[in-house]
């Protein structure tokens, strides 16, 4: 089994940021924006593994995701984690 990606939705971009790639080192890979639907993908990896990604969710509309909105315990605030693997 072979990790792919996990998604993390993100209500600060640039405090996340800080924390992923800032304070964990991970590398961002990269960026694309969707004016359309609007939000802001950006996807990072650890040096030497790009494999195994962790993808940032952005949405530009602020919304309330329930209780994990309002939690103080995640820099990322963050409300689905959908971990994606592969045999």
């Amino acid at each position: 089994m072979k990790y792919l990606h996990t998604m993390v939705r993100v209500t600060d971009i640039e405090q996340s940021l800080r924390f992923y790639r800032d304070a964990l080192g991970l590398i961002e890979l990269s960026r694309k924006d969707y004016p359309q639907g609007r939000y802001t993908l950006v996807f990072l990896a650890a040096h030497g593994d790009e494999q195994a990604q962790v993808e940032l969710t952005h949405n530009w509309i602020r919304r309330a995701y329930g209780a994990a909105a309002t939690s103080a315990t995640s820099p990322t605030r963050s409300t689905t984690s959908t971990a994606r693997v592969s045999a």
